[in-house]
């Protein structure tokens, strides 16, 4: 379930890839078209080579991270992170489905420092816009699971 709505799936340009069955900006280019973002995947791509790392941030359902993971091949690995548990239940699913199983996941936000997230939202239109409070790991709550020593 996502957003109380049930998932599917749809061929897409690399691969099946599950999706929310819902009308979310993301969900319908892939149904509609078989992709998502691909002229900033075809950039991106430009700058990976097989057998590289690649880092994913904010990976939603993991369109990106599967294009990479075609790209890098078996020598290569695609580090992907996404704080959405509903979007990371999706990534983490997209990952598992992925012809090449060089994709490992995390449901971490990226940031220039540590902190705790205290909630994560996403926008019901547009699974790929999610907002992220935060605060330091010294003012997180006392045995908040998401605070490392």
């Amino acid at each position: 379930m996502y957003l109380g709505q049930k998932i599917t799936s749809v061929e897409g340009r690399y691969g099946r890839i599950f999706i929310p069955d819902i009308n979310d900006t993301i969900a319908n280019s892939l149904r509609e078209y078989g992709e998502w973002a691909q002229c900033e995947i075809d950039v991106l791509l430009k700058f990976i080579s097989r057998g590289d790392v690649v880092i994913d941030g904010g990976a939603c359902f993991g369109t990106h991270s599967r294009a990479f993971a075609s790209k890098v091949g078996a020598e290569g690995k695609v580090l992907s992170f996404e704080p959405s548990p509903r979007n990371y239940d999706l990534l983490s699913k997209n990952a598992s489905a992925s012809s090449v199983a060089n994709i490992s996941t995390f449901k971490l936000a990226l940031g220039e420092v540590e902190l705790t997230a205290v909630s994560v939202e996403v926008d019901p239109i547009n699974g790929g816009a999610t907002k992220v409070d935060l605060i330091s790991a010294r003012d997180a709550p006392p045995g908040d699971p998401s605070t490392r020593p």
